[in-house]
């Protein structure tokens, strides 16, 4: 089974400063956001290549599999659109209880309101995560 994992933006975010977030201990949402994508293996990522592109997807990946003992591979795939046709992409497969293109999205704080609203993903970020 697929995860519905629209919002993992606290893992890369994690990711980015492994060693500051080595310190904190995570929350029981992310604690269960980690255990369900180590048990689906896998990152289906998309999104704009000026927020991360090859290379540096590599190391947010790289850098989360060290931060929380995972161990997942991914698949990276940029999307030329724009951020609010990706958040489309990922409300439309919600409502149609399809997969999301993108295990991630990166977005701004109303962007994340509005998946929250439509829950089309799980939130699981917390204060030093």
């Amino acid at each position: 089974m697929r995860l519905r994992l629209a919002l993992l933006a606290a893992l890369l975010a994690a990711a980015a400063t492994a060693q500051a977030a080595r310190a904190a201990e995570p929350s029981p949402a992310l604690n269960q956001v980690i255990k369900d994508a180590q048990k689906e293996g896998r990152l289906d990522l998309s999104w704009l290549p000026s927020f991360f592109g090859a290379d540096g997807v590599a190391e947010l990946v790289k850098g989360m599999n060290a931060t929380f003992g995972t161990n997942l591979a991914y698949s990276f795939t940029p999307d030329p659109g724009s951020v609010p046709r990706n958040l489309n992409k990922i409300l439309v497969a919600a409502q149609a209880h399809q997969p999301s293109p993108s295990d991630v999205f990166i977005g701004t704080t109303n962007h994340v309101l509005i998946m929250e609203k439509r829950q089309a993903a799980r939130l699981c970020f917390s204060v030093g995560y």
